[in-house]
């Protein structure tokens, strides 16, 4: 049995950033650049490796497509960085949503953390 543990490590230089993480639950400003990077433990990806993170506004509703995704190709060794421009992370809008991440290699699919809470918080400016 492969068993991946994500660890959130923020890539953040200045003191001014508002992101706050409980365990693997994040809240951030809405319409914010999402980025962050992942340390993966217990498997080093590969070129042919597909990570998958998603954003959606109901995990229980199987029928709902993501409201954002991102892919990314070409990663190995144990960091992944997931970065999501403003202008992309500005049409997830305000509120709870939810956020999981997949890893795909040759048609099998690893699950790497349930479903869980992203919380994007409305902001007074609008820039």
């Amino acid at each position: 049995m492969l068993i991946l543990v994500f660890i959130i490590h923020i890539l953040i230089k200045r003191g001014d950033i508002v992101l706050e993480i409980k365990g693997q639950c994040m809240k951030m400003s809405a319409g914010d650049t999402f980025d962050i990077t992942f340390l993966l433990k217990g498997y080093a990806l590969r070129e042919n490796d597909t990570i998958i993170f998603s954003i959606k506004e109901d995990y229980e509703d199987d029928n709902e497509e993501p409201i954002l995704q991102k892919i990314i190709t070409g990663v190995t060794g144990n960091f992944v960085r997931v970065y999501i421009p403003a202008n992309e992370m500005k049409t997830c809008g305000v509120g709870l949503k939810f956020y999981d991440v997949v890893l795909m290699n040759n048609g099998i699919k690893y699950t790497l953390n349930y479903p869980t809470k992203l919380y994007l918080e409305r902001v007074v400016h609008d820039e």
